[in-house]
């Protein structure tokens, strides 16, 4: 994973400090409604209508360990793809953009925090990049790997059933 001389999207989640490509994101907009989809995964929360196409959104909460909550009218969706599958990502907040440089980089190395090296294995997060920014550290996430396979599956479940029903 290679993201020096890339720009990034840097946003939060919780006290979770998160960036992605900005080459992955599509847009990001303000939190609109989100209507409720019967039968869905834990990962999609509902879907939003984005100019007449139905996009599910999905919640990276539970991938942290972190706290579910309701979407607020502050958060952000992420807007972003995968296999040319539109889907809205949940953010508590967006701080901007970033030009990532070599000085900035870091693998993160999960032995200085033993006690959650294995729950960041357990959920295939043991390839993050990082940099620091204001005394904190910026997760600089894979797409795939933040999403991880249960929530890919979801997505494609998604569609699958949306084509059925159109």
């Amino acid at each position: 994973m290679q993201h020096i001389g890339d720009d990034i999207l840097m946003f939060t989640i919780e006290n979770l400090r998160l960036a992605l490509p900005l080459s992955r994101v599509e847009r990001v907009i303000r939190a609109v409604e989100v209507a409720p989809v019967p039968h869905a995964s834990e990962h999609i929360v509902g879907i939003i209508d984005l100019q007449g196409v139905h996009i599910p959104v999905v919640q990276l909460r539970h991938r942290f360990g972190i706290a579910g909550k309701d979407i607020e009218p502050t958060d952000r969706f992420i807007i972003s793809s995968w296999r040319e599958r539109q889907f809205a990502l949940v953010a508590d907040e967006v701080r901007g953009i970033r030009r990532v440089t070599a000085q900035d980089v870091n693998p993160v190395d999960l032995r200085m925090a033993p006690d959650k090296e294995q729950q960041m294995a357990d959920m295939g997060l043991e390839l993050f990049e990082a940099l620091s920014e204001e005394h904190a550290i910026v997760l600089i996430c894979d797409l795939e790997k933040l999403l991880g396979n249960q929530a890919i599956l979801a997505i494609e479940d998604f569609f699958v059933h949306d084509q059925e029903n159109s």
